[in-house]
């Protein structure tokens, strides 16, 4: 799948001056290759965001599309673009990989071009879309102007490429929920050329070049090599120590343990009389979503004198109090 160049709307009779005002209508093809056959699928937007974000609202709607034209039962699917870090190459895609199975209930390998590799059948779509529309619009004056009217001429054009439409909101809607959960850049992502889940919660695995056999083809019996792991959301370690936010309120605690996107974490209150002297909360440990972690911050000092109490920096809580937005 690809980005195609955008559709320039425009009319049979229009005035010279509209040439500089002509709406345009982003196209991306993609081709599914299933059992021997191909199907052609072509996502329509007004939105201009050429983008991760728009990417995976796109290959959403494909993996729907997938399922209700061609196979209802997935249990592997081969991503093949190319590379801009913009748009498919980056941490946000590398994340939606790591995430692919738990979205969607079966994983995911995502494979890129080298640069210069020449024409592919994504481009021979996309430009067949924009020759037929041309052709519409000249010859029976068929009046294109948003991606909207775009879906409603192909949807009466007898194709055999099946067009979907996507908006602005979505695309907005997806950035989102990104934000929330920002990744973590992998080191060397210039290079990266196959990315697949690593069987590890929230890390991948990376190769320079693209391998999907789990012995080398070179001899047929030894494990390709290349492959490393990198994480791709925040990961907290055990004894981490941290603030997060509990309905109205912001806690501290020590996280015990890690399970995809759930925290252990043992928690402290504050002592009487003290603003910076905390002892362990009598509370069991908390079960957290990692979304409501504010930031880490540093090991307090134990205080042995004091029943162990513990006592934080006026550093380590305005950073708190800064990041709870106090």
């Amino acid at each position: 799948m690809d980005f195609a160049q955008s559709y320039n709307c425009t009319a049979r009779e229009a005035v010279q001056n509209s040439y500089f005002s002509e709406p345009k209508v982003t196209l991306h093809p993609a081709v599914v290759y299933y059992n021997g056959q191909h199907f052609s699928y072509v996502f329509v937007s007004d939105s201009q965001s050429h983008n991760a974000q728009a990417v995976i609202v796109i290959v959403n709607k494909l993996i729907a599309a997938i399922k209700a034209d061609i196979v209802a039962d997935i249990n592997l699917v081969f991503y093949f673009t190319d590379s801009p870090t913009s748009q498919y190459r980056n941490a946000t895609i590398f994340q939606f990989i790591a995430k692919h199975e738990e979205l969607f209930g079966f994983q995911a390998h995502w494979h890129y071009f080298e640069a210069g590799h020449g024409k592919g059948p994504c481009d021979g779509i996309g430009g067949t879309a924009k020759r037929l529309a041309d052709q519409s619009v000249r010859s029976h004056g068929t009046l294109i102007h948003n991606a909207e009217s775009f879906l409603s001429w192909a949807s009466q054009s007898n194709q055999k490429i099946k067009y979907v439409l996507y908006t602005a909101h979505e695309v907005d809607d997806m950035k989102a929920q990104l934000d929330e959960n920002p990744p973590l850049r992998v080191p060397g992502t210039m290079a990266v050329h196959s990315v697949r889940p690593s069987g590890v919660s929230d890390v991948v695995s990376v190769r320079a070049t693209s391998c999907n056999g789990n012995t080398c083809i070179c001899d047929g019996n030894s494990r390709c090599q290349g492959w490393s792991n990198h994480p791709v959301a925040l990961i907290y370690k055990d004894q981490q120590w941290l603030a997060f936010k509990e309905q109205d309120n912001v806690c501290l605690g020590q996280v015990q343990q890690q399970e995809g996107a759930t925290l252990s974490v043992k928690c402290v209150e504050r002592c009487e009389g003290s603003e910076e002297l905390y002892r362990w909360s009598a509370s069991a440990v908390k079960q957290i979503d990692r979304q409501t972690v504010l930031c880490k911050i540093a090991k307090p000092t134990i205080l042995k004198r004091k029943n162990g109490s513990f006592r934080f920096t006026v550093t380590t809580l305005r950073k708190v109090d800064k990041s709870a937005g106090k």
